[in-house]
């Protein structure tokens, strides 16, 4: 089996729901030395940006009930490849992200993968879940002594509390302490509003983000492009 022929068959087993056969053919997959990275964003990753085109476009209705089961074997797929890509990882010191959406908002695919990207580059995550006011995020911060923030929105409106979270952080002497990072649809959209809720950057999907935390350029950058828009896709 080649690249092409596992990213055809993924998809069409991710659209008709097919869970053991996905999942078997990601184990086929890295049995039969195809690289982790490519089961990712040629397999995984373009399977979720088509549905991601599905729903953004309009011309393909996608139900809860089929984006649950996507997302599940998204998830499940990752878990697959954990391993592979943590022996790829390296030793490297563990820093502290401090990760979730902000209040009001329940979009769980994009950060349950992000978290797996982040953990196998030997990040500690706190994933604080969805739902998360500033005050909690704040708290965490200092409790957890994080060297990092990272806040989600795919809704415009919730930028506001997003900002009360940069707010917070200077009201508390926090904001020099952490580096500060937010996704989703507004930010892609909009990279100006970064500076408006005193975030220090942002990343328009998850393995530019990796680079920006890490400091290294990840292999077969043109290809990570391809990787789904983070907080983007909801389930």
């Amino acid at each position: 089996m080649d690249l092409v022929e596992f990213k055809s068959q993924f998809y069409q087993n991710t659209l008709n729901r097919n869970y053991n056969e996905a999942i078997a053919l990601v184990e086929k997959g890295l049995k039969e030395g195809i690289p982790p990275e490519d089961l990712i964003t040629e397999g995984i990753a373009d399977t979720l940006n088509r549905f991601q085109n599905f729903t953004d476009k309009g011309y393909e209705k996608v139900s809860a009930f089929q984006l649950l089961a996507v997302g599940k074997i998204a998830e499940d797929s990752m878990e697959k490849i954990r391993p592979q890509l943590e022996k790829r990882a390296g030793e490297q010191e563990e820093k502290i992200i401090v990760l979730g959406t902000i209040q009001s908002d329940f979009h769980a695919l994009g950060k349950r993968i992000l978290k797996l990207f982040l953990e196998v580059n030997n990040f500690k995550v706190i994933d604080l879940g969805l739902d998360v006011s500033p005050d909690q995020f704040v708290e965490a911060v200092k409790k957890y002594n994080a060297d990092y923030l990272f806040i989600s929105t795919m809704m415009l409106h919730n930028i506001i509390g997003i900002k009360r979270v940069g707010d917070l952080l200077i009201q508390k002497n926090l904001r020099s302490k952490v580096k500060f990072f937010v996704g989703g649809a507004p930010f892609n959209y909009n990279y100006g509003l970064v500076k408006k809720v005193n975030a220090d950057d942002s990343a328009e999907n998850i393995h530019e983000l990796i680079e920006k935390l890490t400091g290294k350029l990840t292999e077969k950058r043109s290809r990570w492009k391809k990787v789904i828009r983070f907080f983007k896709r909801g389930e």
